[in-house]
């Protein structure tokens, strides 16, 4: 199986929650950003609650982060931090 081709102009879009492990959004729209032909990658991203501010704050510096989709527990979280 070949994964979806990853450059230096691919915009991520991190899942951040805690777990991480039930998340099924890559698996639903990297197919789709791929059929569109989309340069982007959907990402989940183990973020423990303790670190949150500091992770969304460092990916929220990175030129190449689109946007955070956010899943439990840090919904509410991280509406204090934007």
């Amino acid at each position: 199986m070949t994964g979806p081709h990853v450059s230096g102009t691919t915009r991520l879009y991190p899942v951040l929650g805690d777990p991480v492990a039930q998340v099924r959004a890559p698996g639903l729209l990297n197919p789709l950003l791929a059929e569109l032909g989309t340069d982007a990658l959907v990402v989940p991203v183990h973020v423990r609650p303790d670190a949150l501010a500091e992770v969304v704050r460092g990916l929220m510096r990175a030129g190449n982060v689109g946007g955070l989709l956010v899943t439990v527990p840090h919904k509410a979280a991280v509406c204090a931090l934007v």
